[in-house]
């Protein structure tokens, strides 16, 4: 074994001229090729994981709501496969509604008073109303 790896190492040190030109260049076009075959798989895995489906979506299409309360975090059991972990409630804890954004707004506002605005919809089940959260504002204490 290690006379192979020698002999290899004797070998790539005596490539020099068109030859080392040559390799180094089919080297970074093999890198090249790889990088953006990983490049579009992963794009695409990540853009079909991240599409809302259209049956959930309500009538209301063109319609933004709001709601006033506190973003809590329900947990990724409730709702597996609507992608919900969200919720928006009141002062007291009470819910208000579900809550679902295709980033992570949500993440970063739990625990806070703010007024979500966004469209309505259903969860796939036909039970719940979900509110797809296009923007979040911040509430004072004092507003």
């Amino acid at each position: 074994m290690f006379d192979l790896l020698k002999k290899t190492y004797n070998n790539i040190e005596n490539i020099r001229g068109k030859k080392l030109v040559y390799t180094l260049f089919g080297v970074f076009v093999s890198f090249v090729f790889i990088g953006i075959l990983i490049g579009y798989y992963r794009e695409t895995r990540l853009n079909g994981n991240e599409a809302v489906p259209t049956e959930i979506i309500s009538e209301n299409v063109n319609e933004d709501v709001s709601y006033e309360g506190i973003v809590r975090y329900i947990g990724d059991g409730f709702y597996t496969d609507d992608g919900i972990s969200y919720v928006l409630t009141d002062i007291s804890g009470n819910e208000i509604i579900l809550l679902k954004a295709t980033d992570d707004k949500l993440t970063i506002v739990e625990g806070l008073s703010v007024e979500a605005v966004g469209r309505l919809g259903k969860t796939q089940d036909g039970q719940n109303e979900v509110l797809f959260v296009k923007e979040l504002l911040f509430k004072n204490a004092t507003d």
